[in-house]
């Protein structure tokens, strides 16, 4: 049978732990509640300075990275602007040369270009001028065949002098460079109207455009150089034929008025005195002399000059150019002749 004496005072000190425990409790309860109130308001404001401080640090963090950022960003576009540059620089620095000796290349094409297209301007403009010219000074016919007077006359005159100024050959002349007689078509004649073969001009003309003279050192242009192809004899055949159509076509009165006497005469600026007097000469001779052949052997084609009437007056005995005698007109046009071979000779 078991017993139960230990049972009585384990009860009791079981209670009476009980009651401590009640107590302990009790006065805890009783001072607590003070305490708990003012412990978590006490942390809030800790944890709440706290995360004040932590956020202005952290605000001035992010201001001072933003500045940063802004500072790089900054100095990297500058850093792409400079590479940027160095490349293209790097890039002209090597194409340089190349690029100006084909510019100076281009510059020079164009300029020999330039210079050929104003002579083919120049004379364009020239051609022009004299066309406009020569329509202003044409009139309607008016004449008995249908041609004006005024206009035969101008075309005499333009052909006169178209002959007067072409080169000629003389017999046995030679090339002032290879010596070598020079013959038609094969030889050409400068500016200045000296001539010169084609051989020679083909060897000596240089890659510019102009060409200097031999004899007097004068230039002319490559594309001013005229072929001869006509001898001294061929245009004094040509002259007399220009001088018979203009005395062909000459219907003045035999004795020049008054108000004709202050013209000059046709071709020749002789004084009243040396042309009567040649024209007393010519008409002596002619009357006893057979007709003078031209150069080339042919009969001369001219009609005899209409006689003139004598008259003290000198006015009656000076005479127009298409009404002196043949002889007359030989000497005017061979004293012009020699002038000009004169003027080639300096």
């Amino acid at each position: 049978m078991v017993t139960t004496r230990s049972t009585g005072p384990r009860a009791s000190t079981s209670k009476a732990t009980a009651r401590n425990l009640d107590s302990i409790t009790a006065a805890d309860s009783d001072s607590s509640p003070e305490a708990d109130e003012q412990n978590p308001l006490n942390d809030i404001s800790d944890c709440l300075k706290k995360l004040q401080g932590a956020f202005a640090k952290v605000k001035k963090d992010v201001q001072r990275l933003r500045k940063e950022k802004e500072e790089v960003e900054e100095q990297l576009d500058e850093e792409r602007e400079d590479a940027k540059l160095s490349v293209h620089t790097r890039r002209r620095a090597l194409n340089t040369p190349n690029a100006i000796a084909k510019l100076e290349d281009e510059i020079k094409a164009l300029k020999a270009e330039n210079r050929k297209k104003d002579k083919v301007i120049a004379k364009l403009k020239d051609k022009a001028l004299k066309e406009e010219a020569q329509d202003l000074l044409d009139t309607a016919p008016d004449g008995e065949d249908g041609i004006d007077p005024a206009t035969r006359m101008r075309k005499l005159l333009r052909k006169f002098s178209d002959l007067m100024l072409v080169g000629t050959l003389d017999d046995d002349e030679k090339c002032p460079i290879c010596m070598e007689p020079m013959e038609l078509e094969k030889c050409s004649a400068f500016d200045c109207e000296h001539l010169i073969c084609n051989d020679c001009l083909k060897q000596i003309l240089p890659k510019d455009e102009q060409f200097m003279c031999p004899v007097c050192r004068g230039c002319t242009a490559r594309e001013d150089f005229k072929l001869v192809c006509m001898t001294g004899t061929h245009q004094w055949d040509e002259l007399l034929k220009v001088a018979a159509a203009w005395d062909a076509y000459d219907r003045r009165p035999e004795v020049d008025t008054s108000e004709e006497e202050a013209e000059e005469n046709f071709i020749t600026d002789a004084s009243e005195d040396e042309v009567s007097s040649e024209a007393n000469d010519g008409d002596a001779t002619d009357a006893s002399a057979p007709e003078v052949q031209t150069d080339d052997g042919e009969q001369d084609s001219e009609r005899p000059s209409t006689p003139v009437s004598r008259s003290s007056s000198p006015a009656a005995c000076r005479l127009s150019y298409s009404q002196s005698p043949s002889k007359v007109k030989r000497k005017r046009l061979q004293e012009l002749a020699e002038e000009r071979a004169k003027k080639r000779q300096r």
